[in-house]
């Protein structure tokens, strides 16, 4: 045995140097393979941190987009609140405008129910002195009527007087 103390057997060396040597392979296989893996992950890695980056920004922007978006919305909320003040003040100016004409059309209406028992009451004594008055009228024309037929008859009595005593009398002053 010529390398005694390193081999047990003879070719122990020539073995152990092909396993060697396959192990070498190996490991520069492997080498290979990893550092192939290494590449592969740092481009898979690039891609997704670019990705990542992307996403970042798209978010940033998705956020501000969504605080302007948030802004908005507090100043229509405040826009509509300001809004839902405004007409619920004019509601209550209308209701009370409403109530005060109600009220004022109820004071109408009992003044024209008043005014409307004076009329009546009012055209009935205009009518009982209308009637009074008529019938004062027709009084007074028959009066009249029987004063002027009264005075008529007088006037012929006269007249008839004056050509009796005339008749009666002899002209005297035609005389003297």
């Amino acid at each position: 045995m010529p390398f005694y103390p390193f081999e047990t057997q003879q070719g122990d060396i020539l073995r152990m140097e092909k396993e060697h040597q396959v192990l070498h392979e190996q490991l520069k296989e492997a080498k290979e393979k990893y550092e192939q893996l290494q590449w592969r992950s740092s481009e898979e890695t690039s891609v997704l941190e670019e990705q990542l980056k992307k996403r970042v920004e798209e978010n940033k922007i998705t956020q501000r987009e969504l605080d302007w978006f948030h802004q908005d919305l507090e100043m229509e909320v405040k826009k509509w609140q300001q809004e839902k003040k405004e007409n619920q003040e004019k509601l209550k100016a209308t209701k009370n405008t409403s109530k005060k004409l109600a009220d004022t059309n109820e004071m109408y209406l009992r003044n024209i129910d008043e005014k409307d028992k004076q009329y009546t009451v009012y055209l009935g004594k205009f009518l009982e002195i209308s009637n009074k008055f008529a019938n004062e009228k027709v009084q007074l024309e028959e009066l009249i009527k029987k004063s002027k037929d009264n005075y008529q008859e007088c006037i012929k009595r006269a007249v008839a007087a004056e050509v009796k005593h005339a008749t009666l009398e002899p002209c005297s002053f035609a005389f003297h």
